[in-house]
Parts: structure tokens; sequence; C-alpha cells
């Protein structure tokens, strides 16, 4: 989601729109000045949990199976718990 916000001259708090898909396009200068800080700090703020590219890959993979269908054998990705996946793939 996208918060348009405006801080009036006492520093009260705006709320002007939600988006629920905000453009992360680069068409303008200011947008290539701007969106790219702002997906860096957002991210830095979230401080998602590293995780394995491969072993994502791998489980994605076995879920898909050969049809490309996902399909699940068990409570998570894999045919283990949601902890063991967890364990895989960071």
């Amino acid at each position: 989601f996208g918060f348009d916000v405006m801080i009036d001259s006492s520093l009260k708090v705006w709320l002007i729109e939600v988006n629920s898909s905000p453009s992360l396009g680069l068409d303008t200068p200011l947008d290539r000045d701007l969106k790219p800080r702002i997906v860096r700090d957002m991210i830095s703020l979230v401080d998602p949990l590293p995780f394995d590219r491969q072993a994502l890959q791998g489980v994605l993979s076995a879920r898909l199976g050969s049809k490309g269908r996902l399909s699940r054998r068990g409570p998570g990705l894999m045919a283990g718990t949601v902890g063991e996946e967890r364990e895989a793939t960071c």
C-alpha cells in the first residue's frame, strides 16, 4: 500500500489517500531519484530474514511438480513443518 500524507505547520499529519497498488515505475527524473531510496529504506525498516534462493527454488519446484501445478503434501511448502521449511530456506 502507498499512503499519501500531508504535514501542516503545526506538524500534524493528515492522511490524504491510500493507494492499494502504488506505482514503482521510474518514469521521471524525480521517480528515479526518490523511489529506489524509498524501497531501500522500506526494506531496511522491515529487515527481512535472509534466505537461500536455491533452497527456495527447490522447494517451489517440488511444489509445482511436473505439471506446473501447486501441490501440498503436508502443512507447509514441502512435506515438513513450517519450521522445517524456514530452516531449509534461511
